[in-house]
């Protein structure tokens, strides 16, 4: 039969009531031992089975989180890491083992990355260009939108409303991921308009010297 032994790591310890409601519900035939380290909580159990529905009931529980088997790059708050072994004496029911080595696995309870309007990204949708000796700002008009057929959250280009009775109106129907996407599309968009008023800034610099 199945040989695993699973390692809970809980890092907010205020979670350890909603984490252990999540374990009785498995109906799980082994004691399960709580561990108070300090400044979190280890929670490990035998099983002949490997509980995968915990990880679901996590979810379910801590909504803003996911579960990831890598972490990536950067630094990410890790509320829960479950660390499984299977033992190389697992074996079936004709008594054939399934594996000669221990089997690990590790997953990470990690927030989600969001991408609405409670987020924002690091890009400043302002910038500077340089038209000879002239420095202008420029500002791309990168909003939260939504798709209200799905109710996707996203970031929409709009163009500059010069007084209170004007309403936004779209650069271009796309409802971007990010203000970082949305920053680059209209940024892009804008260059057009910049290099057209630096040929007007170069027209403008001759006439000055022919007058000269």
């Amino acid at each position: 039969m199945m040989d695993i032994s699973v390692y809970i790591t809980l890092n907010n310890k205020t979670d350890l009531n909603k984490v252990t409601a999540v374990l009785r519900n498995q109906h799980i035939d082994k004691p399960i031992y709580i561990i108070d380290l300090g400044d979190s909580f280890r929670i490990n159990f035998d099983s002949d089975y490997e509980h995968f529905e915990i990880e679901t009931e996590v979810k379910a529980t801590f909504t803003d989180y996911e579960f990831v088997s890598d972490l990536g790059k950067g630094l990410k708050e890790i509320k829960m890491t479950i660390h499984r072994i299977q033992s190389p004496f697992s074996s079936d029911g004709w008594g054939r083992q399934f594996n000669s080595d221990a089997i690990e696995s590790t997953i990470y309870l990690v927030r989600k990355s969001r991408t609405d309007d409670n987020i924002s990204d690091e890009v400043n949708t302002t910038f500077k260009v340089l038209l000879g000796d002239i420095e202008k700002e420029y500002t791309v008009n990168a909003v939260p939108g939504i798709n209200k057929s799905n109710n996707e959250k996203g970031f929409i280009l709009v163009k500059p409303v010069t007084s209170e009775d004007d309403k936004a109106e779209l650069i271009e129907n796309t409802l971007f991921k990010t203000k970082s996407d949305a920053f680059w599309r209209g940024f892009n968009l804008m260059t057009i308009q910049i290099e057209q008023e630096f040929e007007d800034y170069k027209k403008s610099i001759k006439r000055k010297r022919k007058k000269k």
